[in-house]
């Protein structure tokens, strides 16, 4: 689930993101230093793979490399030291590479996926307020129904034609239309739910005080 914090954050321009994986890097490797008397030596690069999965998922594999590359060096300059560096010291290194690869894929799918998904659901948005303005300005009445007969989504006629409100959302569509008085209205839209297929029959609306044509089309 993205939020509007992380649709903010990857709509950024890419030198900011760039930007911030160093600064967030050098914030890593600011806090490794201070913890260097209680830690020593041990995993001294564990804490520089935090900024790097942050990076990757807010900027991409990209962002994700450089807090490694800054982050590696600095932690290899300032905590671990150049001066005797051992073949130890580089199976480690090259270890926590392969692993900020991976967490960079990992974190680099992830965001595409997220902005996938949020682009998507902002389409349905837009679509979902683009039915709700036709429906608005239908002068036919509309009402659509789940399986269960619970009724989803009206509009102003429909809603007119029967003298409810919002609070109709949610009920069964027969506590409002009394089938037992309408046995052909009940067999259509039975028959339409039935067999998918589009039905239609006339109704008399008790409140309308009027025949009106109904039809009905499964989805």
């Amino acid at each position: 689930m993205t939020t509007p914090f992380d649709n903010k954050v990857w709509s950024q321009p890419r030198w900011l993101h760039y930007g911030g994986s160093a600064a967030l890097a050098l914030l890593g490797l600011y806090i490794r230093v201070h913890l260097q008397p209680i830690l020593g030596f041990r995993a001294p690069y564990a804490i520089a793979l935090i900024p790097v999965a942050i990076a990757a998922y807010a900027g991409g594999i990209g962002p994700g490399l450089v807090a490694a590359l800054i982050g590696f060096a600095g932690t290899l300059s300032v905590v671990v030291g150049t001066d005797h560096v051992t073949v130890a010291d580089v199976l480690q290194l090259s270890i926590v590479w392969v692993i900020a690869g991976f967490i960079c894929l990992i974190a680099g799918r992830l965001r595409t996926s997220a902005m996938r998904n949020s682009l998507l659901r902002d389409q349905l948005e837009v679509e979902h307020r683009q039915v709700k303005d036709v429906l608005a300005s239908m002068t036919d009445a509309f009402c659509a129904v789940d399986k269960n007969w619970s009724i989803v989504q009206t509009n102003a006629a429909f809603k007119d034609l029967l003298n409810v409100d919002e609070r109709i959302i949610g009920d069964n569509f027969w506590e409002h239309i009394d089938g037992t008085k309408a046995p052909s209205l009940k067999e259509a839209l039975s028959d339409a739910f039935n067999r998918r297929a589009a039905s239609q029959a006339e109704w008399q609306a008790p409140k309308a005080q009027r025949w009106l044509q109904v039809r009905a089309f499964p989805t």
